[in-house]
């Protein structure tokens, strides 16, 4: 341990395995640059360009150790270990090979526009009930005010209030789920003395669940069918050329046109037949 406050000879040992592992991906990213041109890296390999900007954060962080300074020496350290974590997340990758994620990977990924729209929209509905909340409700629900008196309210129930857009956006959130949405509403009519707070929240489950969140939902499930559907073609697709592999492999010479057309999925199989008949 020397006088800056840190064991110099352990930086210095996790300072060479970092500089072995970041050498190693820095062999990789150049062997990709050399083998392949940037247009195809671009287009089918974009985790490269990730990799170039661990790599000049991991520089950085080497640089780092080398100070005599332990807050910087800390700072190092921190970079490092964000780097390999943000590496780590080049695993994922595998998951595609499964079949139930790749569906739901491919459905975020074939989210467009349009589903954005949508989303900014019920953030919009929710986001002007929470002003008008705001507006008839801030500082009514208290730690003191009279839904304390009220032994149908649970103690801590005073957090779901309108006294800040936080709060307000988890009450709004806690009544758009229906999550004992009975109780919120009764605390309010407690605390206001009248009955047309169950207007105001009746009317914001009407705009944001019957209207654009069930709007978001069909979208999300019309845009999962079509990615399930590609995916079932896909796979038939593949198969077929498996098989057809298996054939040649095997020195099986007559395979026939109509063994062709039978394996092809059905729409596949028909433009095969429209061509070989004109």
């Amino acid at each position: 341990m020397t006088s800056t406050g840190y064991n110099q000879a352990l930086i210095n040992y996790w300072m060479g395995i970092t500089i072995l592992i970041n050498a190693y991906f820095f062999i990789e990213m150049v062997l990709y640059f050399i083998v392949f041109n940037f247009a195809w890296i671009w287009q089918e390999k974009r985790s490269i360009y990730f990799e170039f900007l661990l790599q000049v954060i991991a520089i950085y962080a080497e640089t780092l150790f080398l100070s005599s300074s332990f807050t910087r020496v800390e700072r190092g350290i921190s970079l490092c270990c964000i780097v390999f974590l943000l590496r780590t997340l080049r695993l994922l990758h595998l998951l595609t090979e499964i079949s139930y994620f790749k569906m739901i990977v491919g459905t975020f990924l074939k989210f467009n526009v349009t589903f954005f729209t949508m989303i900014l929209t019920l953030y919009t509905v929710v986001l002007i009930f929470t002003e008008i909340g705001m507006i008839f409700f801030a500082g009514e629900i208290t730690t003191n005010s009279a839904q304390t008196r009220n032994f149908q309210t649970p103690p801590l129930w005073y957090l779901m209030n309108f006294n800040d857009h936080a709060s307000s956006y988890i009450t709004l959130f806690h009544v758009m789920i229906v999550n004992n949405w009975f109780i919120t509403v009764d605390m309010y009519c407690t605390v206001t003395g009248n009955d047309w707070p169950r207007l105001f929240f009746a009317l914001f489950w009407i705009f944001s669940v019957c209207m654009m969140l069930n709007l978001v939902i069909s979208f999300v499930l019309e845009v999962y069918s079509s990615v399930v559907e590609e995916m079932s073609r896909d796979f038939s697709k593949r198969v077929f050329i498996n098989n057809l592999k298996a054939k040649v492999e095997k020195n099986i010479l007559d395979v026939t046109v109509t063994d062709i057309v039978e394996g092809l999925p059905f729409e596949s199989s028909e433009k095969l037949r429209q061509m070989i008949q004109t």
